[in-house]
């Protein structure tokens, strides 16, 4: 379409101090028609026989920058630091540990207005036992801060104002057995809980491998989330009355998503190898209590847009109820909204399941040759108690929709010695 992009980089890491001192720079300007943003990147880390180890590492993206169309960059405005500083013992007294590792973490950000987006400090302890498990335990508190990406609608592509985040408490928990056993397992636990409201998240994943002989690896995972918050972003409505006039949805959320996975690796002879691998997902999510942001008085209120008034429906439709129309000058005119826990682009009720085989073949020294097939398929707008019920199901509900995909790949990697 008669645009162009060009992004230009300069890397460069250095080793100083017998290799003690890593010092990494990035800088990055991307170029999207005429518009030039720059990015950078300043990482140092210090590590040596002594027990203390830091580290800091500073990004800085303008508003303008945007490598999106080459590569990925999560979010641009931003000045950010982070720093940490840890104690290692590699040889502890406690004859159960190897080694242990305490470290503090800081970090610090502000867009290119000077809105403060993150201020959050945490403690972290790694610990290897004698027997090579592992046992990570951290806390994260995140004070109250803004987030200028909050009422971002992904449907009209515009983004709302910045929106404070409450003071956040961040738990996290991970264990993991020796990997080089026949039987392995790990486990995650994780929270995040806020003080002052009810918004929290609970997260929890156990995962077990299994070596049966030399040719086949089986890992098994489940993990369920749940979340619940006061102050869910849903989506930014036009005003029809009043042009250039946003409003910015809110609702109350419960739900939860179940996720389950299974992998399996066989190595034949002559270097061919088989990997088949899979996942079922289940989400829910539920909305009510609808809410719109009143920017002036910083707060969420009910408002007589939403409930509706004498001359207008409210904004969401009663249940699965069509949303009502009118035909004006020969135009469709929406009154009504449909219930956003029956309209798919909020997947308030979703199940799918995927299916990857993955052929190898190390035919020489240095190439290998892939060849993957991937099938998926997807309800969106339903659960299932059980996967008989999914696969089999075949209506044309209302407010559902199916999908069925299918790809082949095929790719060649060859390394050159030049």
């Amino acid at each position: 379409n008669n645009e162009y992009f060009y992004t230009v980089s300069f890397d460069n890491i250095s080793y100083i101090f017998s290799n003690n001192l890593v010092f990494d720079y990035q800088y990055v300007q991307s170029i999207n028609n005429t518009k030039i943003g720059n990015g950078q990147n300043i990482s140092l880390f210090y590590d040596s026989m002594s027990p203390f180890i830091w580290s800091i590492d500073i990004e800085i993206y303008d508003k303008n920058f945007d490598i999106n169309k080459l590569g990925y960059n999560y979010r641009n405005n931003l000045k950010s630091i982070e720093s940490s500083i840890g104690y290692k013992n590699v040889k502890p007294r406690l004859g159960i540990l190897r080694r242990y590792r305490l470290d503090s973490y800081y970090q610090l950000a502000e867009n290119f207005d000077g809105l403060k987006i993150k201020d959050a400090i945490g403690l972290v302890g790694k610990f290897y036992t004698s027997n090579y498990n592992k046992l990570l335990i951290a806390y994260y508190l995140e004070n109250e801060h803004y987030d200028d990406n909050y009422m971002y609608d992904y449907e009209l592509r515009i983004n709302g104002p910045a929106f404070n985040i409450p003071m956040m408490h961040r738990y996290l928990f991970t264990y993991e057995s020796d990997t080089k056993n026949r039987m392995a397992f790990n486990i995650k636990i994780g929270a995040n809980i806020n003080d002052f409201i009810d918004n929290r998240l609970f997260q929890l994943k156990i995962g077990a491998s299994f070596r049966l002989g030399d040719s086949y690896l089986i890992k098994t995972n489940f993990s369920q989330s749940d979340v619940r918050s006061e102050y869910n972003f849903l989506e930014i409505v036009e005003d029809d009355e009043s042009q250039g006039l946003n409003h910015y949805i809110f609702s109350r959320i419960r739900g939860w998503d179940n996720r389950y996975s299974l992998k399996i690796e066989k190595y034949f002879k002559n270097n061919f190898s088989l990997e088949v691998y899979s996942e079922y997902l289940i989400h829910y999510i539920h909305h009510d209590n609808y809410r719109e942001w009143n920017s002036q008085e910083q707060l969420l209120e009910e408002t007589p847009f939403i409930d509706g008034t004498n001359q207008f429906l409210p904004l969401y439709t009663s249940g699965s109820t069509a949303p009502g129309y009118s035909v004006v000058n020969g135009e469709v005119e929406i009154e009504q909204f449909l219930n956003p826990n029956y309209y798919v682009g909020f997947y308030p009720k979703y199940s799918s399941i995927n299916l990857n085989l993955s052929f190898k073949w190390e035919y020489s020294t240095n190439s290998d040759l892939y060849l993957v097939c991937r099938l998926t398929r997807s309800v969106n707008g339903k659960i299932f108690s059980n996967l008989n019920d999914f696969f089999a199901y075949s209506d044309s509900d209302d407010w559902v929709e199916k999908y069925v995909d299918g790809a082949i790949y095929f790719k060649i990697n060859h390394w050159f010695d030049i």
